[in-house]
């Protein structure tokens, strides 16, 4: 059966539908089990006609050995309560949800991206019929909507080709609802690096008084939890507001004038935030009907409000290092020269010129970990298929090895090559790298397909969208930082397959691929020039591919791609190549 996501007309069996309707907007579900799926990305296709001679399993490709049968498995996201449509939140809700067999996570999202300071929710599940998002704080969003939340869980289903390959996702039906908190933190860092915290706050009413009391972790959760019959606050900010913007800057120095930068004795900081007005505290005559959280009258009021965790982190004392990888999934296409390889080779060489040792491993053999290049093995040519016995094993520890490098404390900048999707990079799955928290980086370039459509930007901690300026960093208190990423499916090769030494390629890397990304490293490292002038200066300085590469798939196909199209930059882009890097390098 098929209805609108938005609830509106009737449910209609599937079958009526013609070929060519696009489902966009529609549920596609069974009535007899519940189950559904978006039919976003899906029209109805013309039935297949049966071949002569009989029926045939479905090959991966016309000269492939590797054959499947044509079964699938639906898998599918149900919200249980918890959520109506239309609905107004305020403070903390909770989302229930079904958790469907082998759900590998679940993930409460909002508008297509994780929701604000909201974990995950993983096996084991203790209840198979309904589990629970609690305590979903809705100040993580500006007041006003709608907003549209789905849950989303994440399903690892290998293929017989790669087991690194089955990462599958899935979203619930679509719940819109609008927000209204008296105190709200869209725009919240949740970082104290460098010697500062930001608390960046919204005020429904305009003119408040407020105040803010910061704890120690360690002192807080031991009068939470009964080990202490009292608390005091470390540090108590006051001040007040006329447009509602609360914007405090804090040296981590605590009233007693000690220095709260050890990470030992305070890994994070708990906060709560209040405000007090008289009168009608600045609020128009419209803003007090805003779904009735203000009183109408002029007798004054307050409100108060727990921030989320700010996590404490202190930058390397020798500096930033380098985590550079990449994916070993272009063996399939011809490099003549191997200048793929020199380009990426000239990334670690610009990561060692830093001083600091580089995060990456060559391969080792065996079930060995290595992440220059992460292996990859889903190819439609079975010649580039590996089917050593510890490849498989190998691909999956490659991922997790690169996980790690990424969490390394010392690690602040990244360049990677790869595929990528708004959900994942090289294999690694966006949500389950975010089960152990991440750092702030300080530069993020992921070369892979659509990595700046997601949350990847977030997860570095280079919280976007759009370009700041050095001022704002400066004033934030805040190390500058660069998040740079692709909207779109970008090509890296032409399909047209060609033999060379006996072997048969899929394609061919035209040699300006690489040539871009060496002309950008030569002219960011040794010409010293911004983010934004190396970038162009590549742009300008390869030789365009004769005859174009074209884009093979995604809302651009067929089109012509040029150099440098839909990068896609997230912080400061006159961000040099060492610029900001070393331990006292900050813009105060």
């Amino acid at each position: 059966m098929v209805m609108r996501a938005d609830g509106s007309g009737s449910a209609a069996p599937l079958a009526i539908y013609p070929t060519g309707i696009d489902l966009s907007g529609f549920i596609i579900f069974d009535p007899a089990t519940g189950e559904s799926v978006s039919g976003n990305g899906y029209t109805i296709k013309p039935a297949i006609s049966t071949p002569s001679g009989g029926m045939q399993p479905m090959d991966l490709s016309g000269d492939s050995t590797n054959q499947y049968t044509g079964f699938y498995r639906v898998l599918s996201v149900r919200l249980v309560s918890g959520l109506t449509n239309e609905m107004t939140a305020s403070d903390y809700i909770n989302v229930q949800t079904r958790p469907e067999v082998g759900a590998k996570y679940l993930e409460l999202m909002v508008d297509g991206h994780a929701f604000p300071n909201q974990d995950l929710l993983v096996p084991p599940f203790t209840d198979t019929n309904s589990v629970t998002f609690q305590y979903v704080d809705t100040a993580g969003l500006s007041n006003g909507g709608p907003y549209t939340l789905q849950v989303e869980g994440g399903w690892y289903i290998p293929s017989e080709a790669n087991s690194s390959s089955g990462n599958e996702l899935a979203d619930s039906q679509p719940v819109t609802i609008y927000v209204t908190n008296e105190i709200s933190y869209p725009d919240w860092s949740g970082d104290a690096g460098d010697g500062w915290a930001s608390f960046d706050l919204q005020s429904a009413h305009p003119d408040v008084n407020w105040e803010i009391d910061i704890y120690n972790y360690y002192d807080y959760f031991n009068w939470y939890y009964g080990y202490t019959n009292s608390i005091y606050p470390i540090h108590i900010a006051t001040g007040s507001t006329t447009n509602g913007l609360i914007d405090y800057q804090w040296n981590l120095t605590d009233d007693g004038g000690n220095v709260r930068t050890n990470l030992a004795n305070d890994p994070a900081f708990i906060s709560f935030t209040f405000t007090s007005w008289t009168g009608n505290g600045g609020l128009t005559g419209q803003a007090v009907q805003a779904n009735g959280i203000h009183p109408a009258g002029g007798s004054g009021g307050s409100a108060s409000r727990a921030n989320p965790i700010i996590q404490n982190d202190n930058w390397p004392t020798e500096g930033g290092h380098w985590v550079v990888a990449y994916q070993d999934m272009y063996r399939c296409m011809y490099d003549n020269g191997g200048v793929m390889q020199s380009m990426l080779n000239g990334w670690l060489g610009l990561a060692s010129a830093s001083g600091n040792s580089v995060f990456y491993q060559s391969p080792t053999g065996g079930t060995n970990a290595q992440t220059f290049p992460i292996r990859y093995n889903d190819y439609t040519n079975n010649a580039f298929i590996d089917t050593n016995a510890n490849y498989t094993i190998g691909e999956l520890n490659d991922i997790e090895l690169f996980n790690l490098m990424l969490h390394d404390p010392r690690a602040r900048n990244f360049y990677g090559f790869g595929h990528g999707t708004k959900d994942r990079i090289f294999g690694l799955d966006l949500a389950e790298a975010n089960l152990t928290t991440m750092h702030r980086y300080r530069f993020v370039w992921m070369d892979g397909c659509n990595t700046a459509n997601g949350d990847w930007d977030r997860f570095f901690h280079i919280k976007g969208p759009g370009i700041f300026s050095l001022a704002y960093y400066t004033a934030h208190h805040k190390r500058p930082a660069l998040f740079v990423g692709h909207t779109q499916e970008i090509p890296y090769a032409t399909l047209n397959a060609n033999t060379h030494n006996g072997v048969t390629y899929d394609g061919t890397i035209p040699s300006s691929v690489p040539y871009f990304r060496s002309n950008f490293v030569f002219y960011w490292q040794l010409e010293n020039g911004t983010f934004s002038t190396s970038l162009d200066y590549a742009k300008n300085n390869t030789p365009a591919v004769v005859p174009p590469m074209r884009y093979s798939s995604g809302p651009l196909n067929g089109t012509v791609y040029n150099f440098g199209d839909y990068i896609q930059e997230v912080g400061y882009d006159q961000l040099k190549w060492n610029d900001y890097n070393g331990y006292n390098d900050v813009p105060w």
